[in-house]
């Protein structure tokens, strides 16, 4: 992480600094609510490294956010393919908690993962994917286009969908897009590569 996205990240939890422009532009925001999602890990609308794909290591990238809504009682984050002639959804994680402000690096690919609060450990629920895996899964850019582009959504929801833990993703969008109060994204680009593409 770069020093002054850091210590923004964190004067943010309890003063609500003002971006600097290296942070504006990892940051992806809702016009509206201001909510802010953001990566330490790559910059919004730059490329995605090569750990997060599946060339790489295949890990989820670390996020972060700040700036809910007051109504807001969870959070859920999507990432989508987005290609000329369709979209393949690659990660859905939901039931986070309003505690929570951000993900680490490599989630583990499993239904229900527990992850380390501020007040102690939180379990999160992770959705069956597109391609036919839980949790998520390393974007390969197989299309015909030599760039395809990836988009990270922050989901605020006005209320505990209670969905269970390994739901398709296809059904876990529309319990989510219907609860939705505000949202960010964040987007990265995925060049083509001739090695372990997905099938």
């Amino acid at each position: 992480m770069k020093p002054i996205a850091s210590a923004c990240a964190l004067i943010m939890l309890t003063t609500g600094c003002q971006l600097g422009p290296d942070t504006d532009r990892r940051a992806g925001r809702d016009a509206e609510t201001r909510l802010i999602f953001m990566s330490p890990a790559f910059t919004d609308g730059g490329s995605l490294p090569e750990r997060f794909t599946s060339i790489g290591d295949d890990h989820s990238p670390p996020l972060q956010w700040r700036a809910l809504p007051g109504e807001t009682k969870e959070l859920a984050i999507v990432l989508t393919e987005h290609t000329p002639i369709s979209e393949r959804t690659f990660w859905v994680i939901y039931a986070i908690p309003v505690e929570l402000s951000e993900l680490p690096e490599a989630i583990p690919i499993d239904r229900v993962v527990t992850i380390a609060g501020p007040a102690g450990p939180i379990q999160v629920f992770q959705a069956l994917n597109d391609l036919g895996s839980i949790g998520y899964r390393g974007p390969s850019n197989t299309g015909d286009s030599n760039t395809t582009t990836y988009t990270f959504r922050v989901h605020a929801l006005d209320r505990h969908l209670g969905l269970d833990p390994g739901i398709r993703a296809g059904e876990a969008l529309v319990r989510i897009n219907s609860a939705t109060v505000a949202f960010a994204t964040l987007t990265a680009n995925n060049e083509k590569t001739e090695s372990k593409l997905h099938p």
